[in-house]
């Protein structure tokens, strides 16, 4: 009934991100990958390191319950009801979702567990099993128990008491590796209704509590059993019973103490959790690794699990991760159990079907010793014994029993052991066989290689008669070959011979043929360089004469420059005297507008003084009546001084006035005329200087056409010199015999061009001179304009600055004098009535306002006359530096054009010397055969005309034959493999060298042919004689 091994199922559902994961915006570790059934655990400093497990199904935080339970139990569903044992159970860290997986949770209390999209597998479990059944419409039973493993003890969370009594667990001597609980009641249900209610009623009872990482962390390990009756009717009518069981475990999560706050009780159940589930991942790794002892009895919950790991069980394994950066290791470890658990194999047994009788009698068994137990318990006819006696029976017998189990096992290891040496037993057997059936087939091999053998012996015996003739034919063909060695030995003596002479005369006449292409080499390589060096020359010169033009030209724009900078200053001159001139008739104009306001305003003043007067003496009369004679003729007498003293007063001021101004109008005449003198003096000098300019304008023009004509004259001698040289150039390449002819020509064209040199020289020292006498008259011309305009201006500032001045002290003196008059004037009329005072005040501030005008003007007139004399100055200044650097300028272009021309007559005399070096190397560079004395005669070459020759092979083969014929006339027969056919075999081969000997000495004076190609065309025409061949030389 048993299956083939299988390996266990493992899926893997990671759970979503919990609402403080989220807060925490930490980036999930775990990548599932449902397409590629892979989960990958990120390390988060190094993508290289991250580590990807594989399972046979992985869910992602966003399947829903539906998804997984189909995926993990819609398969297990009809194995439980083909009549397996299968067991699901969810491992994993606290808080990761095992609980929710496997019992889930009401979200709707209107949905039923069906419709619940929260509900776990194991409602989902019950719902599919009675619907299943239900509809194959057969008589079954379903029988459920809920187990609890709490701090290593066993609970029933099904159990009617209210006390939780603890189970024992007990082996299951029918089966190996099963257990059986004590106490444990199983209820049967009937409907989908009780299933709820029961699941409800043993959640109520589990032992949860909250912690840190969990708020209803499962607390300790269940497993909920589903047990199947089907009863089945087979053909002979006959009822059997057909047995299924589901175990859905649950277990509890491992956790960090630190981490879930967990102290004293809930420390002591963590560490029990921790202890079961180390005992569990002990007993995978024992298996896994195949180790002859696995470590179920360590803990309970591997003792439940036993049947279900390695065992008869189908079984599946969900694990539960998390996400999160935190529990990272929690997460690896878990991955890493369940990857290893994918390596146990279990081997599924469906239960053995019972029959109706079977099963009768095994209930009535069971009735009937418990009825023995219940009326032993009544009677108490049973046997007492001590309770420490009683304990230390137990132990033995629990010694005992593990003892027989570690005997079993060892008996199962021995057992797999022996199994294995018959499977080796077996192979070798094989082997064997298989080895008596391939020498069976070599022995046939070797009788048909035999057979194989015998006919090659036949075609052995051919092969050798035709070696036989075969020599006969090399014997006759070597023969020739000595005597075709002889007559090519005379030939090659005589090819020798010849060779030696063709290569005396090829030596003689190679010789030649160097010496001719070493002239015409040299030759032409000597016209290369003599027309490069012409053409180089030519270049220079061109060169040359365009830098001597550009030279002249910036010379002549210089000296024009000069000249219209001259003209510019001039014209700038004549402005600023204008300038002056119409400022100086301004000034005159106003101080003569001012003098004749004071006179008005004086006159205004005195008649008002005088009106004054004649009012305060109208006034007054009455009173002077009045007054004494005395009084009467003081007043007389006071008025009398008084007309005296303004009477003078007025004179005196009009003539000092009128005196201002004839000084003042002689001081502009005498302005005028010193500015008309500057002007005519100045416009001569300008005139003289630019009549000179023009000559030395025209002077250096001059010059410059005539240097420009000797450059012209120069470029035509070289160019004469060129087409000469060019001339000579091929009547040399013509004939070697005008070489002579054509350096003397050279030689005479050298001369010309030293004279030309000698010329270029004297043009040189000439164009030197015109250039140093530019320089010294435009030096000295520059150097006296520029004194004279500067001691012009001089003279002319200093003249101004005098006339000002003295203008200056003309009206300072005159406003001294004003402001003196005028003060006696107030002292005068201080002595007056009060009625002159006004007036008097009055005339004394409009004079003092005009005194104030006229100082103002004349400081005005000092400054405008300073700031054009620095002007000016300035100006001159400027225009003399400019001078002084043109003249630098022109200077340095003269130097210039000079150091051209000597660099000019330099390469001249340079290219002359190099044009001799040339014909002079020529001279010597010419090359003469001279005879060497090994030259051969002319003779003749005796060599043979004919060569020898050998007969046909076929020729010579009749003859051989026919000869062995003579000699043997008894025909040679082939055997077909008999012992006495191959006698005369070897006897007609001893005839048959005998009659080869025989023939050969007969054939000897027979005519000889040309061996080699007549052999080879035969050989490839009959390929079976190259065979023989081959045959003939390996004997």
């Amino acid at each position: 009934m048993s299956r083939k091994n299988q390996h266990i199922h493992v899926f893997v559902r990671c759970r979503p991100p919990t609402a403080s994961e989220k807060k925490s915006c930490t980036a999930p570790v775990v990548e599932v990958k449902p397409d590629r059934k892979e989960v990958i655990v990120k390390d988060r400093l190094c993508s290289d390191r991250n580590k990807a497990f594989s399972f046979d199904h992985v869910f992602p935080g966003t399947a829903k319950q539906i998804e997984v339970y189909q995926a993990v139990m819609a398969p297990i569903i009809n194995e439980v009801l083909l009549g397996y044992n299968c067991t699901v159970f969810a491992y994993g860290q606290t808080g990761t979702g095992k609980t929710y997986t496997m019992e889930g949770e009401r979200s709707n209390t209107n949905l039923s567990w069906d419709q619940d999209p929260s509900a776990g597998i194991i409602p989902r479990t019950l719902h599919q099993l009675f619907e299943t059944l239900q509809g194959l419409d057969i008589e079954f039973t379903i029988r459920v128990s809920f187990l609890e493993l709490y701090n290593e003890e066993l609970f029933d969370l099904l159990s009617a008491h209210e006390d939780t009594a603890k189970l024992k667990i007990f082996e299951d001597s029918t089966k190996k590796g099963s257990v059986i609980i004590q106490g444990l009641e199983e209820i049967t249900v009937h409907s989908r209704e009780e299933v709820f209610f029961i699941l409800e009623k043993g959640a109520a009872k589990r032992q949860t509590a909250a912690t840190l990482m969990n708020a209803t962390s499962s607390r300790s390990h269940t497993v909920f059993s589903i047990t199947v009756h089907i009863r089945e009717n087979t053909d002979d009518g006959e009822e059997l019973l057909k047995t299924g069981k589901l175990n859905l475990v649950d277990l509890a999560g491992s956790e960090n103490i630190g981490r879930s706050g967990a102290i004293d009780r809930r420390a002591r159940e963590a560490g029990n959790i921790n202890q079961s589930l180390l005992t569990l991942g002990r007993v995978i790794t024992a298996l896994v690794d195949k180790a002859p002892h696995v470590p179920y009895r360590e803990s309970k919950l591997t003792r439940l699990l036993q049947d279900s790991l390695g065992g008869r069980t189908k079984t599946s394994i969900i694990a539960t991760i998390s996400p999160a950066l935190i529990n990272v290791e929690e997460t690896l470890s878990t991955l890493d159990y369940a990857h290893r658990a994918k390596n146990i194999t279990n081997r599924p047994e469906v239960n053995q079907r019972m029959t109706k009788r079977a099963l009768i009698k095994e209930y009535t068994e069971e009735i009937e010793r418990l009825r023995r137990d219940l009326v032993a318990s009544r009677e108490k006819n049973g046997i007492f014994i001590d309770e420490e006696n009683y304990r230390g029976m137990e132990m033995k017998l629990n010694a005992q029993s593990q003892e027989i189990v570690d005997k079993t096992d060892e008996l199962n290891a021995l057992t797999e052991k022996l199994q294995a040496l018959s499977n080796l037993f077996k192979s070798t057997k094989k082997e064997a066989e298989e080895k008596t059936v391939l020498l069976n087939k070599t022995s046939q091999d070797l009788d048909a290689t035999k057979n194989v053998l015998q006919t090659t012996k036949v075609a052995l015996q051919r092969t050798e008669l035709e070696r036989d003739e075969q020599q006969h034919l090399v014997k006759v063909h070597s023969e020739t070959e000595v005597a075709l060695s002889q007559t090519a030995s005379t030939l090659v003596a005589v090819a020798k011979t010849t060779t030696k002479d063709i290569s005396l005369l090829q030596n003689k006449l190679f010789k030649k043929s160097e010496i001719d292409n070493a002239n015409k080499s040299h030759l032409s390589m000597l016209g290369d360089e003599l027309e490069e060096e012409l053409t180089g020359t030519r270049e220079q010169l061109g060169a040359r004469a365009e830098r001597q033009k550009e030279t002249l030209q910036d010379v002549v724009g210089s000296i024009r420059g000069l000249q219209e900078s001259i003209q510019d200053q001039w014209t700038a001159v004549q402005a600023f005297v204008s300038e002056s001139e119409s400022r100086v008739a301004e000034v005159v104009s106003l101080h003569n507008g001012i003098c004749k306001d004071g006179r008005k305003e004086a006159e205004d003043a005195f008649a008002r003084m005088a009106s004054a007067r004649n009012d305060n003496l109208a006034q007054n009369q009455a009173a002077v009546q009045k007054t004494k004679a005395l009084i009467t003729s003081k007043v007389n007498d006071t008025q009398g001084d008084l007309q005296h003293f303004f009477k003078d007063f007025c004179e005196s001021l009009v003539r000092q006035v009128t005196e201002t101004c004839g000084r003042l109008a002689q001081t502009l005449t005498r302005y005028s005329e010193s500015q008309a003198e500057l002007w005519a003096t100045t416009h001569e000098k300008m005139e003289t200087t630019e009549a000179a300019l023009s000559l030395e304008t025209r002077t250096c023009e001059k010059l410059a056409s005539e240097l420009r004509k000797g450059l012209q004259e120069s470029e035509q001698q070289l160019n004469t010199v060129f087409m000469h040289m060019c001339s000579m150039m091929e009547d040399r390449r013509k004939t070697t015999g005008m070489i002579t002819e054509q350096l003397q020509q050279v030689a005479d064209r050298s001369s010309k061009a030293t004279e030309l040199t000698s010329q270029l020289t004297c043009v040189r020292s000439s164009q030197q001179e015109a250039q140093a006498s530019i320089e010294n008259t435009l030096a000295s011309d520059s150097l006296s304009i520029c004194k004279e305009i500067e001691a012009v201006v001089k003279d002319h500032t200093t003249e101004l600055q005098q006339s000002l001045a003295s203008t200056g002290v003309a009206l300072a003196s005159l406003e001294e004098g004003s402001r003196n008059e005028l003060d006696n004037l107030v002292q005068v009329m201080a002595t007056q009535a009060e009625s002159s005072a006004e007036a008097t005040n009055h005339f004394l501030a409009e004079n003092e306002a005009c005194t104030d005008k006229l100082g103002a003007l004349l400081e005005t007139c000092q400054q405008q006359s300073k700031l054009a004399h620095d002007s000016l100055l300035t100006r001159t200044q400027t225009r003399i530096n400019v001078m002084r650097a043109e003249c630098c300028r022109a200077t340095e272009q003269v130097h210039s054009v000079s150091a051209l021309v000597e660099a000019a007559d330099e390469e001249a005399a340079r290219n002359v010397t190099k044009c001799k070096d040339l014909l002079a190397s020529l001279e010597k560079g010419v090359l003469e055969y001279e005879p060497t004395g090994f030259t051969p005669q002319r003779k003749d070459y005796p060599f043979p005309m004919e060569l020898p020759c050998t007969s046909p092979d076929e020729v010579i083969l009749n003859r051989m034959r026919a000869a062995r014929e003579r000699i043997s006339p008894v025909p040679f027969a082939v055997s077909d493999g008999s012992q006495p056919e191959e006698q005369s075999t070897m006897d007609g081969r001893i005839s048959a060298s005998s009659s080869t000997e025989s023939l050969a000495s007969s054939v000897e004076g027979a005519t000889k042919e040309n061996v080699r190609t007549k052999r080879k065309a035969k050989l490839h025409s009959r390929p079976k004689a190259m065979d023989r061949r081959v045959l003939t030389t390996l004997y």
